[in-house]
């Protein structure tokens, strides 16, 4: 389980690596758990970074953290 992150414009120096820094530390603490469990932690970690996303895009994202699938993240 790995997210890749793509960009529809040009994100902001290491933003991409941060979130893959992120993803992973909420994979490990969270994959498998509920997700609404997981929503909050998931909305923390992209405030922290700066991103800003739909709240659809939030919910499918800790929807595969849930899952323990593959995700790609779409930067706007």
């Amino acid at each position: 389980m790995r997210t890749t992150v793509t960009s529809l414009s040009e994100p902001p120096e290491g933003v991409s690596q941060q979130i893959v820094a992120a993803d992973e530390s909420l994979r490990k603490s969270f994959s498998g758990l509920p997700v609404e469990d997981i929503l909050p932690e998931v909305e923390r970690s992209l405030a922290e970074i700066g991103v800003e996303v739909p709240d659809t895009q939030v919910r499918d994202y800790a929807q595969h953290i849930s899952d323990r699938a593959d995700y790609e993240f779409v930067l706007p």
